[in-house]
């Protein structure tokens, strides 16, 4: 019956007997202390061993997999200083147009610097954000009669271009606040529906509005 003893330097794995050997030397054996251990022993090691760089790798991949997905995911943020970009454009919608109930009022486009070379090339580079800002208005009196006066903002529509990676979307994100809040409300079903109807301005970058050239 062959002995479950053999020479270490002719069984060990080549590429975990080093690590078995230091484990000896920690514990304050010589390496040739490994000779005295049984095949079937060493073999647990290399394979527990394995096991655990294995389980180390996924997790590394699987951390990294959770940052990609929370960087796409994160939720657009409120543009703080949109006063501050150019007015692409502003328009009413009266109480004639079938979309006065939800949008009824004054809209102000914005675009920060980014989104300005977008609509002069037709094509908006990443970090472009463009904000729709609905104003309510009211009817001036006495000597402000017949003019139409600004009132409280209704709400802020906002749409982010993150990529281009996204042929669906064209890279762009979109987001909804009400009135005087800082935190979106759009579900990603919502968001979902904004990118649809996008999608039949892909002529333009899924980009409705246009720059005022007059």
């Amino acid at each position: 019956m062959p002995s479950p003893f053999v020479n270490a330097a002719t069984s060990f794995d080549a590429a975990n007997g080093p690590l078995v050997k230091t484990q000896f030397r920690r514990a304050g054996l010589r390496s040739d202390h490994a000779r005295c251990i049984p095949t079937q022993w060493r073999n647990d090691v290399n394979k527990s061993i394995r096991r655990i760089a294995g389980m180390l790798m996924a997790t590394a991949v699987l951390g990294s997999s959770a940052v990609l997905c929370a960087d796409t995911h994160e939720p657009v943020p409120f543009p703080v200083d949109y006063r501050s970009w150019p007015v692409v454009r502003s328009i009413v919608v009266l109480p004639a147009s079938q979309f006065f109930d939800k949008r009824g009022g004054i809209h102000h486009y914005y675009a920060n610097q980014l989104a300005m070379q977008g609509y002069q090339t037709g094509r908006f580079p990443t970090g472009s954000i463009i904000v729709d800002e609905a104003v309510i208005t009211h009817k001036g009196e006495g000597p402000a009669q017949g003019i139409l006066l600004e009132d409280a903002t209704r709400f802020l529509e906002v749409m982010q271009k993150s990529s281009d990676r996204d042929p669906d979307t064209g890279g762009w994100r979109y987001q909804r606040f009400e009135a005087s809040d800082r935190v979106g409300q759009l579900t990603q079903a919502d968001q979902a529906h904004c990118s649809g109807c996008h999608r039949n301005a892909q002529d333009h970058d899924h980009v409705f509005s246009r720059l005022r050239t007059q």
